[in-house]
């Protein structure tokens, strides 16, 4: 025998690998974990995403707009049940200050009228608008406008209670109500037109997004005589109606000094 083969022959024989998955009671214990924690995040991904549209819902039913950039201004239409009253949620950004104006005449088409009545400072935060009309017999029309910081809480306040005159409330016998419509006057040949614009409802309340720099239309409410009820041609410059918007506060100086 050689020495090649004594060597060789001392040498055990190799065992054979074994490719089989091989588990052990910890590995096991580790993988049904792993399994349970997917299980569990996986259902809770789910409750959240329900949550989540839920939460929309629920704010649009309740007409909370949901803030997609803080930097501006957000602001909706909210339902009201109640005849002659309109209401908004508004979303002021850090730093931005607005005053809030209504107007009942001479109210243009487009831009702002020349004679508002100032409401009241509106400074950031969030804000719910409500506007009432109350007709009364024996008594001038009055107008109410209430205020209520939800962000940060505070109770409602009434900013503005003021007596419209007969002049100013004549627009309140020919409105057509929310969406665009004509109402004979009484004891005329004439047709009444109504033009709403703003945060209304058409056909339901949208989350609408303003640059912290312009003003703010809530409401434009145009009640004027025409011809046609079928052509806008006869639409006056300036009418009767209603008209409600925020405008950014002009500086003390800046109004010293124009």
């Amino acid at each position: 025998m050689t020495a090649s083969e004594q060597h060789g022959a001392d040498v055990p024989p190799s065992r054979k690998k074994s490719w089989g998955i091989r588990f052990s009671l910890l590995s096991m214990i580790l993988l049904i974990t792993v399994v349970a924690l997917s299980i569990s995040n996986w259902q809770k991904s789910q409750q959240l995403s329900r949550l989540k549209v839920r939460t929309e819902q629920l704010s649009q039913a309740l007409g909370i707009p949901l803030v997609t950039d803080s930097t501006k201004v957000t602001a909706i239409g909210v339902p009201v049940l109640a005849n002659a009253s309109w209401e908004w949620h508004v979303v002021i950004p850090e730093g931005k200050e607005y005053d809030l104006f209504v107007a009942f005449t001479h109210l243009p088409a487009e831009g702002l009228p020349e004679d508002p009545i100032h409401v009241e400072s509106l400074t950031n935060g969030e804000v719910r608008i409500n506007l009432s009309i109350e007709p009364e017999v024996d008594l001038p029309t009055t107008v109410t406008v209430r205020g209520r910081y939800v962000v940060p809480a505070q109770a409602v306040q009434t900013m503005l209670y003021h007596g419209l005159s007969p002049r100013e409330a004549s627009w309140l016998l020919h409105y057509g109500g929310e969406s665009r419509a004509v109402a004979r006057h009484d004891g005329g040949p004439k047709w009444y037109c109504t033009r709403n614009e703003g945060l209304i409802q058409d056909p339901e309340y949208v989350v609408t997004t303003f640059d912290p720099d312009e003003a703010i239309v809530l409401r434009r409410t145009r009640v004027y005589p025409v011809e046609d009820p079928t052509s806008d041609d006869d639409a006056p410059r300036t009418c009767a109606g209603m008209m409600v918007w925020l405008a950014p506060k002009v500086p003390e100086d800046e109004t010293a000094n124009p």
